[in-house]
């Protein structure tokens, strides 16, 4: 049995009622032999929380992502955790959801503190920014309804951060993301690079260069040191990360650990994965109504996907920063792979190897800087 497991759930698989230029999980489902498993039925959902009950002693976290996960509607979420709760034993639970917050509702909003959903909501700035990709099958952009869900959540004390991701128009406008953010109250932030799509060619538009990231994170990381050093903190994931292992602990975000691990994604059908990037049909692990969690995480399958993506550049072993960086996602490796015709076996290089250089150059005084006040602090 596994202390603690963390279960990433598509209820609503690759439904979504928003059509983002730049969503990656299109792409995947374009990229196997069913876009779409529809919604999640009654008895794959009990049977996924039951395995879940029985593979972990201590703590078990629930997250729900899309496609847009709300679309299967509140009563599966109130069913689950209703199924949760008739069946638990000793451990405890977590529930988290990633929403482009559309279909928010005061109910749906009132349910999410009762449970203590931590929330994250897709937004991309103000307005004439969030706009411009996030808009939904009429063409029509989605802040004013995400901006409505950002005011219920806060009405009804629901847990939530912020997600955006990096485009070329927002590489170009950090200063007025950064500000627009802090003047809604927004304290935590999270900034996610636009990947390419598997093909290489849809995407191109958003995707930004390596130097582009590494201009933007020294951007980002100027305005946040400027808060922290005045006494507003703001929490910005990455940032946090990179304090929180020069402190000598681990980082909380997966792609910073150095190496690939499994983290199963359960499609709708009940097909299991080893990671958001890469529900494809050649990485199906097995099926959770049929196949035990630890038998599809520790299997053949898992360790070929571990192993393959858990490489890193010769480089790597001379860099001054790779203690930080740790070669960073196997899915950033794949796009410099795509590039360069390697093979999914020979995945080392990260294309934005340049960035985290750009960043850490400019940033690594001041991050241990803040390392060393933590510490001094709570006495680590």
């Amino acid at each position: 049995m596994l202390k603690n497991i963390s279960l990433l759930i598509k209820p609503s698989s690759s439904n979504c009622n928003l059509a983002c230029k730049y969503c990656f999980y299109y792409d995947v489902a374009a990229n196997r032999d069913y876009e779409s498993f529809g919604f999640m039925q009654a008895s794959t959902m009990k049977s996924l929380i039951i395995k879940a009950l029985d593979s972990a002693t201590d703590h078990i976290t629930f997250a729900f992502q899309g496609g847009e996960p709300t679309l299967i509607g509140l009563d599966y979420f109130k069913d689950f955790v209703a199924t949760v709760n008739q069946h638990i034993s000793t451990q405890t639970i977590h529930y988290a959801i990633q929403t482009n917050g559309t279909l928010l509702t005061d109910e749906f909003c009132a349910f999410l503190h009762q449970n203590n959903f931590l929330v994250g909501l897709s937004l991309d700035g103000p307005k004439d920014m969030h706009d411009l990709n996030r808009i939904d099958a009429k063409k029509s952009g989605s802040f004013k309804s995400v901006n409505q869900a950002a005011r219920l959540m806060a009405k009804h004390k629901v847990d939530f951060n912020i997600l955006t991701v990096v485009t070329k128009n927002i590489v170009r406008h950090v200063q007025k993301i950064y500000r627009y953010f802090k003047s809604q109250g927004y304290q935590y932030l999270q900034f996610i690079p636009c990947i390419s799509d598997f093909n290489d060619s849809k995407l191109q538009a958003f995707n930004i260069t390596p130097e582009e990231y590494g201009n933007f994170l020294v951007q980002l990381f100027d305005l946040w040191y400027q808060d922290i050093t005045n006494g507003e903190h703001v929490s910005i994931r990455l940032f946090d990360n990179y304090v929180q292992m020069l402190l000598g602990m681990p980082p909380e975000s997966c792609d910073m650990n150095g190496f690939c691990s499994v983290n199963p994604v359960i499609e709708a059908d009940g097909s299991v994965y080893p990671c958001d990037f890469y529900v494809l049909d050649q990485w199906k692990l097995g099926n959770i109504k049929a196949d035990s969690l630890e038998s599809m995480i520790t299997g053949a399958l898992a360790h070929n996907f571990v192993s393959s993506g858990s490489n890193h550049a010769e480089e790597c072993d001379t860099c001054p920063y790779y203690q930080l960086c740790r070669s960073g996602c196997r899915r950033h490796k794949e796009m410099f792979a795509d590039t360069h015709a390697k093979s999914d076996q020979d995945l080392h290089d990260n294309y934005f190897c340049e960035s985290y250089k750009i960043f850490f150059k400019h940033s690594i005084d001041k991050l241990q800087k803040i390392a060393q006040f933590v510490r001094s602090r709570q006495g680590i």
